[in-house]
């Protein structure tokens, strides 16, 4: 029964914080939960019937009578989402039961989908003149800037000539398959990806003895609009008159779409149809607008001048017999399971899978892209949509010659469809012909398709959840639990062979989880409850008695035995990646997945599409990737000596390819040091894009605490938490902290838990980034800096200030495959060349400092490591400052020994000598430090007491060369100090 409509107001939809809800549905509850309030009457007499659905071949879960801003409230908080497909879906309208045209009971919106070229802002100027309220907003793959084609389907289509592919065939091909994209889409340049080398991994998997032709264009805008209707368009009852009402709403929206001036999808003049809630990639581009919302809505009579019975006549055919029976089409052909067989394919449970994905999933297209022989051009059969393909059961039929064998692709409704009319195949089950998953498990048999393919989103299927294939090993419980976490440890050193669930990391064991507000993997800690989690999905236990049977609860002590047991049979796992990289063999890793040999999980995001690495890359495309990365840097005011020649590029250059060569460097990377002059010169926004090509997001920058113990906190939680950058913006005080200084100079560090007495040694494998205003480094920081000098050498740098590409962080994110393929060429012409070394070493970074230099060499780019001398002039002066403060005090004491003590009086009177109680460095120092400045001037003089103490035991037993006023003379000193009962002393002593 329909469930009854309820009308809603979504207020609180617009300021809801979407990071904090689950699903897309708990949009329309904070909905149903709100009170109407409306002062428009216009907007409050309207209320459209939404439909909520759930997945693909979906249920009809509730109705809503929503107002026009609660339909913008629900919609105007797009979602990140590595996908398209989500939580739920809608229909703007009345369904019945089944999604399909004959259920829909009204509409009461004109949905748009442009997706041909129209551009944004032509569509924002239609919206902004029509007098109807909208609503505008992206689809998921608004930006594509690229379709891969097999190369033998454009083979086929050019007559199979011997020249390269050119950008005018590309254009011509794209005409050809009608995508819509002819006359507002200009081809930029093809791309023609050969068949994968024979001991390379350079190429996806996916190509594997296959060759795709990449066509890049200019970025589509991809877009949906919402128009909310005056009067829902409302559908009869009846079988027949509702199909011709059918073909009227067509029809008139067909007009509507003309008349505003929308290059529209057809397809979304199919009633039935149902929309994702809008969402994006994360860090991808995207738009969500309101337009004239207290206009009156569309009145669909304004817009056509034709009625219902203008189209009576185009009623679809009679699905009766003669004798009032319904049509039934072959059983083979609906493709029906065979009642209770059981079809499967390597432990994957084919049944289940049909079950949720049938209605969606492509096979002709999967098959199209494995293997374009494989489906025959011949006419449709028995409907349209239908192909003709060899049969995977051919050697069974009484004459191998020709075929009869339809394969039709999951309409929504309706599942896919393999039958063939082979008399080999027709006499099974019981003579109605194989069941459609004999023809799936013999295509997966002989390589037609893989597992991957009927999981692969963009075929319509989808990862099969546990609840569909349970392959879980059965043990028994002999209340022995030694025993028992050994058997266990032997399935767990089998089943972790192949697609591990559960690692080693650091002192623990850890599960790779997603984020559900970003999307990306983390690695988190097992508990003893995760761990059994984790293993039930591996393991059921049983207990027998006499003469029964019956399956128990993972037994509590075996989970403790496992968890408390060091040597798990689990693989380590050293950190997880979004992008390529090279591991330290030099070996590029692009499989997605856990990669054994590195140690690392590589999950990068779906539409990350990076061109083929060529294994050794040509002078040519050395000089494209190096364009591409300028392109990226160009118009950022890079101001170097000229005796530095281009060091402050380099360094960025370097800071860009180091996470894609990080495996293969063996220790400590530097700190990056970008430094400006002026503030708004640029350092935030080119760490920004730096940090989304190298990652896919940005990724904040931290404040740089007051005291050293905060500073040394955050390091402490950044590096626990694998933090792929650990970045200090805006840093306004010298920077001179000992936690940091360690854990940029050692490949281990101990960090401290937060809330608690703990510390673990983690992997230090981060980026490390600072940036301010010519800020001073402490000395032992000079050699662990790389510096980057920004100087617009202006008052205002943001003035006059002009980049390559205006809107910066959007050209990133649209390029992002290509700038990665930039990279990815850079080190992999260096690994061609067979990885030379570099001459210069820096201390604490030798190998760093040799690959960098090595690498540079081979791809021509100088300057790397020339304003070293630059960093050591940044320092601040304290440390010359201490020769003529120790050449104060030798004038006052000589060798004899005092202490630190404290100030007498907080009114310094210049130097006049010290008497008496005013025998301590603290006064003495007070006294000159309108001469002197050893850096405590940002200390209020209370704390003057613990920093000259630091300052001092830094400096114990150290030798200063000191100019004696009294005596006019040059010579050494060494600085002692020696514990006694009245507290440190300190003392000078003549060389």
């Amino acid at each position: 029964m329909t469930q009854k409509p309820q009308k809603v107001n979504s207020a609180d939809l617009i300021s809801a914080d979407k990071s904090s809800l689950k699903s897309s549905d708990e949009y329309l509850q904070i909905a149903q939960r709100s009170v109407p309030n409306y002062a428009d009457t216009n907007v409050d007499s309207h209320s459209g019937s939404v439909t909520v659905f759930s997945g693909h071949k979906p249920e009809v879960k509730r109705f809503f009578m929503m107002p026009w801003s609660g339909i913008l409230g629900a919609l105007n908080n797009p979602q990140v989402r590595s996908s398209k497909t989500g939580a739920a879906g809608l229909i703007f309208g009345e369904v019945k039961e089944k999604r399909a045209n004959g259920n829909i009971l009204s509409l009461s919106a004109l949905v748009v989908d442009i997706d041909n070229g129209q551009s944004i802002d032509d569509v924002r100027a239609i919206l902004t003149n029509i007098e109807h309220p909208s609503l505008l907003s992206t689809t998921h793959s608004h930006g594509k800037n690229k379709d891969r084609v097999p190369f033998a389907k454009f083979q086929k289509w050019r007559k199979k000539k011997t020249e390269e592919p050119t950008v005018e065939e590309a254009q011509q091909y794209m005409a050809s398959i009608n995508k819509g994209y002819v006359d507002v889409v200009a081809v930029k340049y093809v791309d023609r990806l050969r068949k994968l080398p024979e001991n390379g991994n350079l190429a996806p998997v996916a190509m594997k003895n296959r060759e795709f032709l990449d066509i890049y264009y200019e970025p589509l805008d991809k877009m949906r609009i919402v128009i909310p209707l005056h009067t829902p368009f409302t559908f009869s009852d009846d079988p027949d008159i509702h199909a011709s009402e059918v073909q009227f709403w067509k029809l008139i929206y067909k007009a509507v779409c003309e008349k505003l001036g929308f290059k529209y999808d057809a397809s979304c003049a199919d009633p039935a149809r149902f929309y994702y809630y809008p969402s994006h990639a994360l860090g991808a581009p995207h738009v969500n607008e309101t337009f004239n919302v207290d206009a009156p809505f569309l009145d669909l009579d304004d817009y056509h001048a034709f009625t219902l019975d203008d189209v009576k006549g185009r009623r679809k055919s009679s699905t009766k017999q003669r004798d009032g029976s319904k049509k039934k089409r072959p059983s083979s052909f609906v493709g029906k399971n065979g009642g209770s067989a059981k079809f499967e394919y390597e432990g994957f449970d084919l049944v289940r899978w049909a079950a949720k994905y049938a209605a969606t999933i492509h096979p002709i297209e999967a098959l199209e892209n494995r293997d374009p022989t494989l489906l025959l051009r011949s006419p449709a059969f028995n409907g349209e949509g239908v192909h003709l393909t060899k049969c995977a059961f051919i050697h069974e039929h009484d004459s191998p010659q020709g075929t009869k064998t339809a394969i039709k692709d999951g309409d929504g409704e309706e599942g896919f469809v393999i039958t063939c009319l082979g008399e080999g195949c027709q006499k099974h089950n019981d003579g109605n012909g194989r069941d459609r998953l004999a023809y799936i498990v013999k295509m997966l048999e002989d390589g037609w398709l893989t597992l991957d393919d009927l999981q692969n989103p963009e075929y319509g299927g989808g990862l099969i959840s546990q609840s569909f294939t349970d392959n879980r090993s059965k043990l028994y419980w002999r209340s022995d639990a030694f025993s028992s976490a050994g058997e266990v440890k032997i399935l767990l050193e089998e089943r972790m062979l192949s697609n591990p669930s559960m690692f080693k990391y650091l002192d623990a064991y850890a599960r790779v989880v997603t984020n559900a507000n970003t999307g990306s993997l983390q690695i988190e800690k097992l508990t003893i409850g995760g761990l059994g989690m984790e293993l039930n999905s591996l393991v059921t236990w049983h207990r027998k008695d006499e003469d029964s049977e019956k399956q128990v609860d993972f037994p509590k002590p075996v989970q403790q035995q496992l968890f408390n047991d060091p040597h798990l049979p689990l693989p380590v796992l050293r950190g997880v990646k979004t992008t390529p990289f090279f591991d330290a063999n030099g070996r590029l890793v692009i499989k997605p997945g856990y990669d054994r040999q590195s140690g690392v999980m590589y999950n990068p995001p779906e539409d990350l599409r990076v061109p083929q690495v060529s294994a050794s890359p040509s002078a040519e495309e050395v000089l494209k990737a190096k364009g591409l990365l300028g392109e990226q840097y160009e118009g950022f005011p890079f101001h170097d000596d000229p005796s530095h020649d281009g060091a402050s590029y380099a360094h960025m250059l370097a800071l860009t390819l180091q996470p894609f060569a990080r495996e293969l460097i063996d220790g400590p990377t530097p700190i990056f040091f970008v430094q400006k002059t002026t503030p708004g010169t640029g350092a935030s926004l080119i760490n920004e894009i730096r940090n989304i090509l190298c990652y896919g997001f940005s990724i904040g920058a931290m404040a740089i605490p007051k005291t050293d113990e905060e500073l040394s906190k955050k390091i402490d939680a950044a590096l626990i938490a694998m933090s792929p950058v650990v970045w200090f913006d805006n840093v306004e005080e010298k920077i001179d902290n000992e936690t940091f200084a360690l854990a940029t100079t050692t490949g281990t560090h101990s960090a401290r838990i937060l809330g608690k007495s703990e510390t673990v040694d983690v992997p230090v494998r981060c980026d490390w980034i600072m940036s301010g205003n010519n800020v001073g480094v402490g000395k032992q920081f000079v050699r662990r800096v790389m510096l980057v000098n920004l100087d617009a050498q202006s008052v205002d740098p943001t003035k006059g200030r002009t980049f390559k590409h205006p809107d910066l962080r959007e050209w990133v994110k649209s390029n992002r495959s290509e700038l990665i393929w930039a990279c990815l060429t850079l080190i992999q012409a260096w690994i061609a060349k067979g990885k030379p070394l570099g001459s210069e070493k820096i201390a604490s970074y030798e190998s760093w400092s040799t690959i960098m230099g090595g690498l540079f060499d081979v791809i021509g780019v100088d300057g790397l490591f020339k304003n070293l001398d630059a960093v050591a002039e940044s320092v601040d002066d304290t440390e010359q400052q201490l020769p003529a403060f120790f050449a104060y005090w030798w004038d006052q004491w000589g060798d004899k020994e005092v202490i630190i003590g404290r100030l007498a009086n907080d009114e310094p009177d210049g130097y006049t000598g010290l008497t008496g109680k005013d025998k301590t460095v603290l006064e003495l120092y007070n006294k000159v430090a309108g001469e002197i400045e050893l850096g405590f001037g940002a200390f209020q003089k209370k704390a003057w007491q613990r920093e000259m103490g630091k300052l001092l035991a830094k400096a114990n037993g150290r030798h200063f060369v000191v100019r004696s006023n009294k005596e006019a003379e040059h010579f050494e000193v060494r600085l002692e100090r020696r514990r006694t009962s009245g507290g440190m002393k300190y003392r000078l002593i003549r060389m």
